[in-house]
C-alpha cells in the first residue's frame, strides 16, 4: 500500500506517546529524540545550512535566457493572437506551416562584471533576439559575443551594473562522489536549485567531439542547459548540458561540461578569437584484441593507419602502424581521447606523444598545426571514379582457402583509380564466404602492406604471402579504400 494509506497508523503512534493535544492537533512532545537521532538530526541541518550559503552565494550569478527569432525571419508571415489570462491575449510570430515561431529558454552565469554571460551554444544557436532575466528581477536584451560548437559553449554580453560574477572552480580536483548543485530555470521555472553529487568523470556519450562530462544525479531538465553545477566552495565545476532520458525529464542521469575544459574557450572568445585547437594529421582505427596481439600489443590505445604528408604528426616521426599510447599525458585508449587531447594542445605547442611501435614504447614530440588552418588547407580525399574497372588479370593467388586474387597496379590503373601512389596491388577478386570477405576485403580494394611491410607489386605480395601465411596464422594488411587506409586481419 502506499503512503497515503498509512497515515492513521502515524496518528496512532502519536496518540501512544507523550504529545499535549489542544483542539485534537499535537502542540508538541513530552520526550526529546534519542541522542543517535539527535546528532543524525543536527548533522542533517548542517548539510541543509551549506546548501543554503551555497546557493545565497551563487544564485545572483544565475541568468535565465529567452530566445525568440528575429523578426526579419518571420516577415511577412503574420501574427497570431494565442490564449493567455482570461480576457487577454499575446501576440507571437507565426512561420510558414502556420504554428508559431519557436521559443528557446536556458540558463546561463555571470563571469565578469561587465557583463560576459556563459550558456551552451545549443541553447542560442538559432540567433535571433535574446533576452535574459537576472536573480534580481532585471531583464536586458543579450548580444552573442561568440561560440564554440565543438565544446557546445557560447558568451553572450549585456549591459547592466551591479552584476555579481560567479568563479570557475578546479574540475580536475573534483572526485566521484562530490556533493554539488545544479542552478537554473528548468522547464521555464526560473531560480530553481537541485543537489546531488558527481556520478562520474571523463563521460562520452556521441554529443560533442570534446565531450568528457562530469555526470550528475543533481536533477537536470530542458531549461537548465547553461547553468552552473556548482561545488561546495560555491565555484562552477561544470556547465549542465545535457541529459540522458527516456521520459524526456530528469531521470537522474545528467552531464555538464568540465570547467576546466571551458575556461580557455571562455577566455579564447572574450579575447575576440575563436578557440584555436591542435591538428596532429594523423588517421586511425580502433585496435581489436586480436589486432593488438598482431602487434604485440596488450595495452590500450589507439592504431595509426595513415599520415599525413607535411604534418605535425610525419615531422614528429609518427609512422603507420604506430599504436598512441598517450598524448599530452593522457591516456588515449579510444580515438574520441586522441582527438580531444590533440585539440585541447595549442597549435605551435611541443606536444609529447607516448607511441607502441616495434614492441617498445618511445615518446617523440609533435609540434602542432592549428586545426582551422591545416583543414582549411587540406587536399581533398581521392576517390576512386564510379565505375572503375578492376583489373582481371594478370593475377597473383594466395592460398586458395583465403578466396582472395590480386593484381599489380599499372600506370593507367592508377590514373583512373586516382591513386597518388601506384605502389601495392589491387584486390581484383574476393570469394563468397572466404576469410577475405570475413576479413573486410572488397574487390577494388588496394594493399599497401603486408605484416609492416611495403608491398610494390605482385612479387612482393606472393612472397610476403608464403612467409607469413599458413594454417592458424594470420597475416595484417595495410588497406586504402575511397583515399582512406585502415588495417584488416586475414586469417587463414
Amino acid at each position: 500500500m502506499g503512503q497515503f494509506f498509512r497515515v492513521p497508523a502515524l496518528f496512532a503512534l502519536l496518540a501512544s506517546s507523550s504529545v499535549a493535544v489542544a483542539d485534537g492537533l499535537p502542540s508538541g512532545v513530552g520526550s526529546p529524540l534519542p541522542p543517535d537521532a539527535q546528532e543524525a538530526v543536527q548533522h542533517a541541518k548542517s548539510v541543509s545550512k551549506a546548501f543554503r550559503a551555497i546557493t545565497r552565494l551563487a544564485a545572483p550569478s544565475v541568468v535565465s535566457i529567452e530566445v525568440t527569432p528575429d523578426m526579419q525571419q518571420v516577415r511577412g508571415r503574420g501574427f497570431r493572437m494565442i490564449p493567455g489570462a482570461p480576457g487577454m491575449g499575446q501576440a507571437v510570430p507565426m512561420m510558414p506551416n502556420g504554428q508559431p515561431a519557436p521559443q528557446g529558454m536556458g540558463t546561463g552565469f555571470i563571469v565578469t562584471e561587465d557583463g560576459h554571460i556563459v550558456t551552451n551554444n545549443h541553447v542560442v544557436r538559432t540567433g535571433g533576439n535574446l533576452k535574459v532575466r537576472l536573480h534580481d528581477g532585471r531583464e536586458a536584451p543579450a548580444t552573442i559575443v561568440g561560440t564554440d560548437p565543438e565544446t557546445d559553449i557560447a558568451v553572450l554580453k549585456v549591459e547592466l551594473d551591479g552584476l555579481d560574477p560567479i568563479e570557475f572552480g578546479d574540475s580536475d580536483s573534483a572526485e566521484v562522489g562530490d556533493w554539488v548543485i545544479a542552478l537554473g530555470s528548468p522547464f521555464g521555472l526560473k531560480d530553481s536549485v537541485t543537489a546531488g553529487i558527481i556520478s562520474a568523470k571523463g563521460r562520452e556519450v556521441g554529443l560533442s567531439p570534446l565531450e568528457s562530462y562530469l555526470q550528475t544525479d543533481a536533477t537536470i531538465n530542458p531549461g537548465n542547459s547553461g547553468g552552473p553545477l556548482v561545488d561546495l566552495d560555491g565555484r562552477v565545476v561544470g556547465i549542465n548540458t545535457a541529459i540522458e532520458s527516456r521520459s524526456g525529464g530528469s531521470d537522474g542521469i545528467g552531464f555538464a561540461i568540465p570547467a576546466n575544459m571551458a575556461k580557455g574557450v571562455v577566455e579564447s572568445i572574450m579575447g575576440g578569437s575563436a578557440p584555436s585547437r591542435g591538428f596532429l594529421g594523423i588517421q586511425m582505427q580502433p585496435i581489436d584484441p586480436a589486432l593488438a596481439a598482431n602487434f604485440g600489443f596488450t595495452g590500450q590505445g589507439v592504431l595509426v593507419n595513415q599520415v599525413v604528408a607535411g604534418g605535425a604528426a610525419e615531422r614528429a616521426g609518427i609512422e603507420v602502424g604506430d599504436i598512441l599510447v598517450k598524448v599530452n599525458g593522457q591516456p588515449t585508449p579510444t580515438l574520441q581521447k586522441v582527438q580531444r587531447a590533440v585539440k585541447l594542445c595549442a597549435p605551435g605547442a611541443e606536444c609529447p606523444i607516448e607511441v607502441f611501435r616495434d614492441g617498445e614504447t618511445v615518446t617523440v614530440s609533435a609540434k602542432l598545426d592549428d586545426a582551422s588552418k591545416a583543414l582549411a588547407n587540406a587536399a581533398p580525399v581521392r576517390v576512386a571514379p564510379r565505375g572503375a574497372a578492376v583489373p582481371q588479370a594478370p593475377s597473383a593467388v594466395a592460398p586458395a582457402s583465403l578466396g582472395i586474387e590480386v593484381a599489380a597496379i599499372t600506370p593507367a590503373m592508377a590514373k583512373e583509380r586516382n591513386l597518388a601512389d601506384p605502389r601495392g596491388v589491387v584486390v581484383t577478386s574476393v570469394a563468397e564466404g572466404g576469410a577475405a570477405e570475413r576479413a573486410g576485403l572488397r574487390a577494388g580494394d588496394v594493399i599497401r602492406q603486408v605484416s609492416g611491410s611495403p608491398i610494390s607489386g605482385t612479387d612482393d605480395w606472393d612472397k610476403s604471402m608464403r612467409s607469413t601465411m599458413g594454417p592458424g596464422r594470420s597475416v595484417r594488411l595495410l588497406v586504402e579504400r575511397e583515399g582512406n587506409s585502415r588495417f584488416l586481419l586475414l586469417r587463414a
